[in-house]
């Protein structure tokens, strides 16, 4: 079907809603990846809830290859959409990862309305039976006005 193969190859997050909420949930905490030879295993913690009250209702999970250029703005590198499921922990388990490749994943949290949270970011270096854990974004800071960066890349640690 061309309309499958052309116009919704990739898959796409619900537009954010903002005449009814523009405020986007807090990035999730404690990101961590745990890496092996048959897959990247990814956890989180939920971030607290944001200034509107709402908390984060599911998240979006971009990876990227090591020559292409991280940013959640491009659909095509949507690895999974991750609702909470109760009793158990916020976690993705990436099959698809080769073994020796390095990857950026990138983390965000969407509200019941469909804003998107600031991405939280680490990186692999390919190397089996690593463990990395996401550097902690910088807060925000009221009447800044300027607009938040993403955290810098967590460093890879030794196991």
């Amino acid at each position: 079907d061309s309309l499958r193969q052309r116009e919704f190859r990739y898959p796409a997050l619900v537009p954010a809603m903002p005449w009814l909420d523009a405020v986007p949930p807090r990035p999730a905490q404690h990101l961590t990846i745990t890496a092996s030879a048959r897959a990247n295993t990814l956890t989180w913690q939920p971030g607290p809830a944001a200034s509107d009250g709402d908390a984060a209702t599911y998240y979006a999970l971009y990876r990227f290859g090591q020559d292409q250029t991280p940013t959640p703005d491009d659909p095509r590198h949507l690895l999974a959409l991750v609702r909470p499921q109760p009793g158990r922990g916020l976690a993705y388990v990436d099959t698809t990862a080769r073994p020796g490749q390095a990857y950026a994943y990138y983390l965000t949290a969407l509200d019941r309305l469909h804003n998107e949270s600031r991405p939280v970011h680490v990186r692999t270096s390919g190397r089996p039976a690593e463990i990395i854990v996401a550097q902690a974004p910088a807060p925000e800071l009221p009447g800044s006005g300027s607009a938040p960066q993403p955290a810098p890349p967590a460093r890879p640690t030794p196991r």
